[in-house]
């Protein structure tokens, strides 16, 4: 819930929805990698509550990658899309539960923490390069759209 209550606090000072969506992915983009962190602490609290943020981070992901999706595209085209990302994540899981069974077989556990906190930055960096110049269409009123 803090996620999007973060996005909504800075829409709320004059940040456009898709700045202040954008400005917590990055953030979440630039914290996970403490993640990686969890296979070479040697406490187990420091481990246990590096796995809590990285949980709460991807739960600050998850709310503003929705949102977004909603303020970029808008209107009807948003069910279409948000089932497309479930789509893609869901093939995303398939494979990286593979990739993750690999990495652990031949490198072990602290280079999967390391691998899943990656993930994340090079995430925000992309959406950061594929949303470059792109304007947020209010109730779906994008003018291309047919």
């Amino acid at each position: 819930m803090t996620g999007g209550a973060l996005s909504d606090w800075l829409i709320r000072r004059g940040v456009s929805p898709v700045r202040a969506r954008m400005a917590l992915l990055i953030a979440v983009g630039c914290l996970m990698p403490l993640g990686a962190l969890v296979g070479h602490v040697s406490s187990v609290t420091t481990a246990i509550c590096l796995i809590c943020l990285a949980t709460y981070l991807t739960q600050c992901w998850s709310t503003n990658t929705a949102v977004l999706t909603a303020d970029l595209v808008g209107g009807p085209s948003t069910g279409t899309v948000m089932g497309m990302m479930g789509t893609a994540g869901s093939l995303g899981g398939i494979v990286f539960t593979q990739v993750l069974g690999r990495v652990v077989g031949h490198l072990g556990y602290p280079s999967a923490f390391v691998l899943a906190a990656v993930l994340h930055p090079i995430a925000a960096l992309t959406l950061t390069l594929l949303l470059r110049g792109q304007k947020a269409y209010p109730h779906g009123e994008n003018p291309s759209a047919p």
